[in-house]
């Protein structure tokens, strides 16, 4: 069924997205949101560079939009490597061990199979399950888990848990990933305090483009 998958994904190999957007949202346990970040990416005519606009960000009730560059703002809620590399299991080159037929299931309404795998990422094994169209092999969704807790260093916070789902577009017509929602606990020693929150981001990937047609 895995090699179905790749077959059927295959004619779709050079569709990148033109535009992404990204939020995310730093909630507490208590409900306060510390941090709301809203950042839109435009592919460059290539298809090769990103240039990232911080649409908004909000630190509580403060719009503090203009104190951050477009790098910065990138980097609180930028679509990164990794979760590209995650969106697409699929490809040749991705690092992929596929485990069990997990049964048959449903998914807005289609027939799919239920499948385990592996999906190793800079050297990070993260745990997946693919929804596959049971007809044509064809992904509808992914789910996948970070082996945690581990330790953020860019941000110096304790991750204890994070989740990636990707939903693709559905038959018919072009496939490709059209949503990633990305979600963690994390903590922090903040001079004595422990801090704990929850992060969401959700990215849109939209305006595709069929580079293919170029060469």
């Amino acid at each position: 069924l895995w090699a179905r998958a790749r077959r059927a994904i295959e004619p779709y190999a050079l569709f990148v997205p033109g535009e992404i957007a990204s939020r995310t949202v730093l909630t507490r346990a208590s409900g306060k949101v510390d941090e709301d970040v809203t950042v839109r990416s435009v592919l460059d005519a290539e298809g090769d560079d990103l240039s990232w606009t911080p649409a908004q960000v909000l630190e509580g009730d403060r719009d503090v939009t203009d104190q951050y560059t477009a790098d910065e703002a990138g980097a609180l809620g930028a679509f990164g490597d990794d979760e590209a590399a995650l969106a697409y299991p699929f490809s040749p080159a991705a690092q992929v061990e596929v485990g069990d037929d997990l049964g048959p299931d449903s998914l807005d309404g289609r027939a799919a199979r239920r499948v385990a795998y592996t999906h190793r990422v800079s050297g990070v094994a993260w745990a997946g399950v693919a929804w596959l169209d049971a007809q044509t092999g064809r992904p509808l969704r992914l789910t996948l888990s970070r082996p945690a807790p581990y330790e953020d260093t860019d941000y110096n916070v304790t991750v204890d848990r994070l989740d990636l789902t990707v939903h693709y577009r559905l038959p018919p017509g072009p496939w490709y990933p059209t949503e990633v929602v990305s979600e963690s606990d994390l903590q922090a020693d903040l001079s004595g305090y422990t801090y704990r929150a929850r992060s969401r981001t959700v990215t849109q990937l939209t305006a595709y483009r069929d580079l293919g047609r170029r060469r």
